[in-house]
């Protein structure tokens, strides 16, 4: 079984979103990844089913997108309009 390169992913993922119409500029694996965590447990994933997709070894690379999403989600500005 063969596992995509990390450059293969960033292709992938350019060509994507150059054929969505962004920036690719404005995308990264990392950012994709952080953002998927954070989606997911907003939606009441758990933490060993976020970590079975992302793949994650480490605890505190989940807690830390998980914390920032805490913090969002109670941000005293969250929803206002600017």
């Amino acid at each position: 079984e063969k596992c995509l390169s990390r450059s293969g992913a960033d292709y992938i993922l350019n060509e994507l979103v150059k054929n969505a119409g962004f920036d690719p500029e404005n995308f990264s694996m990392h950012s994709m990844r952080s953002g998927f965590v954070t989606w997911a447990f907003l939606q009441g994933y758990s933490v060993a089913q976020i970590q079975a997709v992302t793949g994650h070894k480490c605890l505190e690379s989940l807690r830390h997108y998980m914390d920032r999403a805490i913090m969002a989600e109670n941000h005293p500005l969250k929803g206002v309009q600017i």
